[in-house]
C-alpha cells in the first residue's frame, strides 16, 4: 500500500503512459522521480519506474546509485530488478563504496546473500574488512567466509588483516587451511602494515609461516617496513613490541636489521630512538625500554647517540644508561649536538677546553643545556652566551648561572686531569673502553662516580 502522501497508483500509471511526461525529469532539487521514490520510501513506484524504462545507471545528487539506495532501504526485489536490467553489482558510489559495502554496514544479511549470489566482489571496497569487526554479528562474518571458501574465491590480504586484528582464532584457522593464494594491491600492503600493531601475535606468527613469499614481498620493501615500524601508539605499545619480536625472530630478521638503520619516523627522527621515546611515553619506568632495546641490540641493531639521549633524558643516570655506556655507540648526527648532557658523558673527548672552544655546536633548543654547569665551572662569557641564546623562559637554575663561581673546584680540576690522563695513558678510543677501565680502577666508589659524571659537582637546581 502506498503512503498517504504518495500519488495514487492509478494516476501514476496514467502518467507513465504519456510520452510528453519524461520519466527522468528533475524537480527544483535536481532529483529524478526514481530518486524521490527511494528517498520517500515508495517501493512500488520505484518498481514501476524501473519497469517503465527510466534511467537507472545515473548517480543521484547525493552521490549514491539506485542499487545503493535499494540495498539501504532493504528492497531486495528492486535490487534484483536493477541487476537483471544490467546494473553492475559492483558499481561504486561517490564515496567509493559498493552496494555490498552498504549491506555490510547495515548488517543486512539477506541483501548480502543476494548480492553475493549475483557475483558481487567480496574484496571490492573491502567489504569483509568493514563488516568483520567485533561489533558486527558473527552471522555476517560467517556469510563471507562461507562464500569465500565454498566458491573457491581467492582471499584478499585485508581479510586476513581483519581476522588477525579480531583475534578470531577459529575463523582464522578455517581460512588459513583453505587459502592457497592471497590477492592484494599496493594500497592493501600499506594498510596491512599499518595494522600490524593491532594483530594477535600468535596468529601473526602463523600467518608468516604459512605465507612466507607474501611476507617476504611485504617486508623487503623499505617504505612498507617504515610504515609498520613507525606505527606506534601509546595504548598499543605492548602489542606492538610483541609483533616486533615475531617479525625479527622470523627468517626476515637479517633483512629487517639491515633496513632499520635507513628508516625514519616522524619529523625525520631515527627509528630506534623514536621507538624508545614511545616506550618512555607508555611506561615511565625503564623496563619496557630496556626490553625493546636489548632485543634490538641482540639482533645487531646499532646503538646510536640518539638512543643514549632518549634514555638519559627520560630516566637519568639509570642502570640501563650505565650498561649502554659499556657498548659501542654510533654517532649518526650532523655537527650539531642536540643535548649537551648526556653528550659530555658518552663522548670521552669532551673536556672543559673543548666545550669552551666549540660552544656554538650545541643546540640551544635543549631545555636542559644549563645543566652542563653542574659538572663544569666554565668561564663567565660562556654562561652569558648560554643565557643570551637560551630560547625558553628563564628558570631559577638559569638565573643562578650569573652568581656561580668562575673558579673550578679542586675536585673538578682533579677529575678533568685524571680523565685526560686515562684517555692518553691507556689510548682509550670510546666510552666502552673508558667506563670499563673506570670500573676496574682501585679507587673509592665516590671517585668513580665523580669521574664518570654520575655525581654532580655544582648544584644549580
Amino acid at each position: 500500500m502506498a503512503p498517504a502522501d504518495a500519488p495514487t497508483i492509478d494516476a501514476f500509471d496514467y502518467l507513465l503512459t504519456l510520452d510528453e511526461v519524461p520519466k527522468n525529469a528533475v524537480n527544483l532539487r535536481n532529483n529524478t522521480p526514481l530518486f524521490e521514490a527511494f528517498v520517500r520510501d515508495w517501493q512500488i513506484f520505484a518498481i514501476k519506474l524501473i519497469k517503465a524504462g527510466c534511467e537507472i545507471f545515473d548517480t543521484f545528487s547525493d552521490g549514491n546509485t539506485a542499487l545503493h539506495w535499494a540495498i539501504q532501504n532493504g528492497w531486495i526485489e528492486v535490487a534484483e530488478l536493477l541487476i537483471e536490467n544490467g546494473f553492475h553489482v559492483d558499481k561504486l558510489n561517490s564515496q567509493g563504496k559498493t552496494a555490498l559495502n552498504i549491506a555490510c554496514c547495515f548488517e543486512l544479511v539477506d541483501e548480502i546473500w543476494m548480492l553475493l549470489f549475483y557475483g558481487a566482489d567480496p574484496h571490492l571496497a573491502r567489504c569483509f574488512d568493514i563488516c568483520a569487526t567485533k561489533s558486527v554479528k558473527a552471522e555476517v562474518q560467517e556469510i563471507f567466509l562461507d562464500h569465500l571458501i565454498g566458491y573457491n574465491v581467492s582471499f584478499n590480504l585485508m581479510t586476513f588483516a581483519t581476522l588477525l586484528t579480531n583475534n578470531d582464532n577459529v575463523n582464522f584457522i578455517k581460512v588459513l587451511q583453505t587459502a592457497n593464494d592471497i590477492n592484494y594491491t599496493s594500497n592493501d600492503l600499506r594498510d596491512f602494515c599499518s595494522r600490524i600493531v593491532f594483530f594477535d601475535p600468535t596468529l601473526f606468527q602463523t600467518f608468516l609461516e604459512k605465507f612466507q613469499d607474501i611476507a617476504h614481498n611485504i617486508f623487503t620493501r623499505r617504505y612498507l617496513i617504515n610504515v609498520f615500524l613507525s606505527e606506534q601508539r601509546k595504548e598499543n605499545l605492548a602489542n606492538y613490541i610483541k609483533n616486533l619480536f615475531v617479525l625479527f625472530e622470523s627468517p626476515l630478521s637479517n633483512f629487517l636489521v639491515d633496513e632499520v638503520h635507513y628508516c625514519v619516523a616522524d619529523e625525520g627522527i631515527e627509528l630506534v630512538p623514536y621507538m624508545l621515546f614511545s616506550c618512555v611515553e607508555y611506561d615511565k619506568t625503564p623496563e619496557t625500554a630496556t626490553l625493546l632495546l636489548c632485543f634490538l641490540l641482540s639482533l645487531g641493531v646499532d646503538l646510536t647517540v640518539q638512543c643514549m639521549d632518549v634514555i638519559f633524558l627520560s630516566y637519568g643516570y639509570c642502570n640501563l644508561f650505565k650498561v649502554m655506556l659499556h657498548m659501542d655507540i654510533v654517532d649518526t648526527r650532523d655537527l650539531q649536538v642536540n643535548y649537551v648532557v648526556p653528550h659530555i658523558i658518552y663522548n670521552i673527548k669532551q673536556t672543559s677546553n673543548t666545550i669552551a672552544k666549540n660552544i656554538v655546536q650545541f643546540n640551544f633548543i635543549d631545555t636542559n643545556i644549563y645543566k652542563i654547569f653542574n659538572y663544569f665551572a666554565l668561564p663567565k662569557w660562556i654562561r652569558m652566551y648560554v643565557i643570551d641564546h637560551y630560547e625558553y623562559e628563564p628558570n631559577n637554575a638559569l638565573s643562578n648561572l650569573s652568581t656561580l663561581t668562575v673558579v673550578p673546584s679542586l675536585v673538578e680540576l682533579a677529575r678533568n686531569c685524571l680523565h685526560e690522563y686515562i684517555v692518553y695513558k691507556f689510548k682509550v678510543k670510546n666510552s666502552r673502553q673508558f667506563y670499563t677501565l673506570i670500573k676496574l680502577l682501585p679507587i673509592a666508589q665516590i671517585h668513580k662516580e665523580i669521574l664518570s659524571y654520575e655525581r654532580q659537582l655544582y648544584f644549580l637546581d
